[in-house]
């Protein structure tokens, strides 16, 4: 008969492996990347992130690089956000957060053309994004089609009721766009 550890035993013996040090201060940097206010502090550690060491999916190296981008965009080195972003998305292209994060960096740059290609990636890749969505709206409004940005904002607030820059921009809309003759005006 062959001897068998219990499950408990082997658990103990794995857990007692030590985690190498480079992976440690991989996750150590990863969550103040994440957690730290500071635009230098998160461009060090998600710098760190990015050019670790340890095997890590390039899903958390592409969210490294949005949040490090965000930092840059924070200090005013655009160029260098938008580089950050397009390596992310170059990392997990058919992950629609990080699509989306471009999109929204495009908007605040008045890029609203490549900015509607990373939406609508986003939107086929994650039908019911609320932030997709919201993004969709946004680049209608900037665009100057209210009627396209109100059916973007009620399918957002469909999928999220609480969605709450949604909310602010639908009314902000209903405020702004009168009802053409023949139609109502729905409200908020």
């Amino acid at each position: 008969m062959r001897a068998t550890l219990p499950l408990l035993a082997v658990a103990a013996m794995l857990a007692a492996i030590p985690v190498p040090a480079s992976a440690q201060a991989e996750d150590r940097a990863w969550n103040e990347c994440k957690r730290n206010p500071e635009p230098d502090w998160v461009i060090f550690n998600c710098t760190a992130v990015i050019d670790g060491g340890t095997p890590r999916s390039n899903t958390r190296k592409a969210r490294a690089h949005v949040l490090r981008a965000g930092a840059y965009e924070r200090k005013k080195t655009i160029e260098t956000a938008r580089a950050d972003l397009n390596r992310a998305v170059e990392l997990a292209r058919t992950n629609p957060d990080i699509r989306m994060a471009r999109a929204e960096f495009l908007i605040r740059q008045g890029e609203l053309e490549a900015a509607t290609e990373d939406v609508e990636a986003s939107l086929q890749a994650a039908p019911n994004s609320a932030r997709a969505w919201f993004g969709r709206a946004s680049i209608a409004r900037t665009k100057g089609d209210a009627a396209s940005a109100v059916a973007a904002l009620d399918k957002v607030l469909a999928i999220d009721p609480r969605y709450p820059r949604a909310r602010t921009l639908r009314s902000e809309l209903n405020t702004a766009t009168p009802a053409t003759p023949g139609t109502a005006r729905t409200g908020s």
